[in-house]
């Protein structure tokens, strides 16, 4: 699955030491470019659970 997941293209795949868990830092440029990568992640049938948070920055006000 490291192999698989580390092919597409926007994702990072870091194993957790105990080998039952990874991350996947993704990075999309818009929404169109998200909706793509996880409709590949889901895919993925040897995917058992994908949990999705997001972050992202917001331009701060000016006073």
């Amino acid at each position: 699955m490291i192999q698989e997941l580390s092919c597409i293209e926007g994702c990072e795949v870091i194993p957790a030491q105990n080998e039952e868990l990874l991350i996947i830092v993704t990075d999309t440029s818009n929404n169109q470019e998200e909706e793509i990568l996880k409709s590949r992640l889901d895919a993925i049938s040897s995917l058992k659970l994908l949990t999705m948070v997001s972050g992202f920055e917001t331009p701060k006000e000016k006073n």
